[in-house]
């Protein structure tokens, strides 16, 4: 899958990059914070910097005939089945950090909160990716970051999945 990858929107794109944010190098952390925040260009080569989320897109795109990369098929990516591949290549490995989990705010301290994730555990995280964050606020988190506002029916709809998938308990 050498074809180029074509997000819908710059907007796709920076759902993209805060879900995968993660996953980048340090030195590229602080390229991608200003891409999502003002709107600045990087030269990240995001194909390079991602491949295996990269190629999952291209593959989900394709089951679903769209020919671009829309933000319900990152979420369907990270919300589910980047978890499942987390889990059927790491089958004894400890992967809770590397889950996109769903955490409801409970303390704000500047641009970092404390979240307590639907896995019971408590973690402070950075959420200066993300606007409206409140106490009481459901978002995703990825490792350390905030990368999503959602509804609490999305974080039901996770939470489930991860469920009857044994993924967490």
């Amino acid at each position: 899958m050498d074809e180029k990858i074509d997000f819908k929107n710059e907007e796709t794109k920076k759902v993209f990059l805060k879900y995968a944010l993660p996953c980048s190098e340090d030195r590229d952390k602080s390229k991608i914070i200003r891409y999502i925040k003002k709107d600045l260009e990087t030269d990240l080569d995001i194909q390079k910097s991602f491949p295996m989320a990269i190629n999952m897109l291209k593959i989900l795109s394709k089951e679903k005939n769209e020919n671009k990369i829309n933000k319900e098929i990152i979420r369907e990516y990270f919300w589910f089945k980047h978890a499942e591949m987390l889990k059927e290549n790491n089958p004894n490995k400890e992967i809770d950090k590397c889950l996109v989990l769903p955490g409801k705010i409970k303390k704000k301290h500047g641009k970092r909160k404390t979240v307590e994730l639907v896995n019971g555990e408590e973690r402070t995280i950075n959420t200066e990716i993300l606007e409206n964050t409140e106490k009481g606020s459901w978002i995703t988190v990825h490792w350390d970051y905030g990368c999503e506002n959602i509804e609490e029916k999305d974080k039901n709809n996770i939470n489930d999945f991860l469920l009857k998938s044994k993924i967490i308990n």
